[in-house]
């Protein structure tokens, strides 16, 4: 076991000999499908895995986009794929690029056919020397200068979406004081999966929302958890001044697995349903939440501070 730590050499090696039988055309390659513009180098960033959630592979894009960016080359995202979760074989508003569905294109003129007539084209994936720096997930870089560039610029969030957000808004939050809160559940507290942040205990979570209720004139709660246990031992509590959405969906987590093997729903319904609750964060005026790629997207995308906050800044898992 010790020799097999994620951290030994043998463990390296292993890895590397399983992406090269078993995932060799997922590797970064450099193609050359067509003849235009030969002195430009297009970057195809392709989904990393079906196990990867919405805004996990949203700040794996935005890390891309960095990396090429800094080397002169035009990006696109392409999630038309299997290999992304959230891709369905129906179009969505005109596209089948799972990509499309939520976010805007870092190059808008840009889609598959024309990426088809480009002389040098490079796809994402895995390499053998250094891999892609993933950008730091935490507070401050997420609104680092060089970050929102990317996210407010390149990466916006498509107008049907904030559409939708606007209209929840105006309907459940109706002007009054919200507190959101965040937390995540299942698959982090069970699995503890290594490099992952350490998400609270739900007790610490309920102190903490007293704590706000008794220094703040706080109207109403906002809770956005995947977990049902969570979501009633806070509802249960704060009753009365919960708002929920239309629907609430929780994954069905088993004990051993981690949640995106444990969906039911429709991908396309569940990755929009999850986006618009996080956006919908950026509204309140309070917050209380853990630090996974959810909460750091809504934080990155407000627009100014909250009125207070806390965050429950673990550490990460071994």
């Amino acid at each position: 076991a010790f020799l097999l730590n994620e951290k030994s050499i043998l463990y390296k090696i292993l890895e590397k000999i399983n992406l090269v039988i078993f995932h060799w055309d997922k590797r970064m390659k450099l193609t050359h499908p067509g003849e235009m513009d030969e002195d430009k180098t297009y970057l195809v960033i392709r989904p990393q895995s079906d196990t990867e959630g919405l805004l996990s592979s949203y700040y794996y894009v935005v890390s891309y986009i960095n990396w090429g960016q800094e080397r002169g080359y035009i990006c696109y995202v392409d999630f038309d794929s299997e290999l992304c979760q959230y891709h369905i074989k129906r179009s969505i508003n005109g596209t089948t690029n799972a990509w499309e569905y939520y976010f805007e294109q870092p190059n808008k003129e840009l889609n598959r056919k024309l990426i088809s007539e480009k002389k040098n084209v490079l796809y994402s994936g895995w390499r053998f020397c250094k891999q892609i720096p993933i950008i730091k997930k935490d507070l401050e870089t997420v609104r680092s200068e060089t970050n929102l560039k990317i996210t407010r610029e390149k990466l916006k969030v498509k107008p049907y979406i904030l559409e939708i957000v606007k209209e929840k808004i105006c309907s459940k939050f109706n002007g009054k004081s919200v507190l959101g809160v965040y937390i995540r559940g299942t698959d982090y507290v069970s699995l503890k999966p290594s490099g992952h942040p350490i998400q609270p205990n739900i007790e610490d979570v309920i102190v903490k929302i007293k704590e706000f209720l008794s220094k703040y004139e706080i109207d109403y709660i906002f809770i956005v958890t995947e977990d049902k246990n969570y979501y009633d031992k806070i509802s249960g509590i704060f009753k009365d001044k919960i708002i929920s959405s239309n629907k609430e969906t929780f994954w069905d987590y088993k004990p051993g697995n981690y949640i995106s093997n444990s969906f039911k729903n429709d991908p396309y319904e569940r990755g929009l349903e999850y986006l618009v609750k996080m956006i919908m964060l950026t509204e309140c005026d309070y917050l209380i939440s853990s630090i996974t790629n959810g909460s750091l997207f809504s934080y990155g995308l407000k627009e100014d501070e909250y009125i207070d906050s806390f965050w429950f800044n673990l550490g990460f898992y071994d």
